[in-house]
């Protein structure tokens, strides 16, 4: 859709805008928060991490849920392998298929670095006045569930 389609309604569209300059400044302070650490974390294997914690997926997934090529993704896949964060298994139904598993490691690691980024929004939330910090929370979560309804609706089958 473009901006013209949204004229009608310049408020979603201004809306949709400001929740995407969110995402570079995200981005940025993850980012600076994974260089500054001793577990040589960066976007990429977080990304990876973050996919893996709910189920395995097999390479060819992960390089098309990540947008990048195979070759970048086994590379990742390689690098938190070599870190004791991944384990490839070949699957037992179809031997050509290799699942790639978040192990316990990789777990603590995530959880860690998540738990850092969040200690980081926190304190930037904090200097915020009460009032701002209950509609950013009311905000929050109508947008979560926004992006939550839409997915269901919208789901691959």
């Amino acid at each position: 859709m473009t901006e013209q389609q949204y004229q009608s309604d310049a408020e979603v569209y201004a809306l949709a805008r400001k929740t995407l300059q969110i995402f570079p400044l995200l981005m940025r302070l993850m980012s600076g928060e994974m260089r500054s650490d001793d577990r040589k974390m960066d976007a990429g294997l977080m990304a990876l991490l973050g996919s893996l914690q709910f189920r395995p997926h097999s390479l060819s997934e992960l390089a098309e849920r990540m947008n990048v090529s195979l070759p970048t993704m086994s590379s990742t896949v390689s690098t938190a392998e070599s870190r004791g964060w991944v384990t490839r298994t070949r699957s037992e139904k179809d031997r050509r298929i290799v699942w790639i598993t978040i192990n316990p490691e990789g777990d603590r690691v995530l959880e860690e670095a998540q738990h850092e980024i969040a200690g980081r929004i926190a304190r930037i939330i904090e200097a915020m006045p009460p009032e701002q910090r209950g509609q950013l929370d009311n905000g929050m979560d109508a947008l979560a569930g926004a992006f939550a309804r839409y997915l269901a609706e919208h789901a691959e089958s």
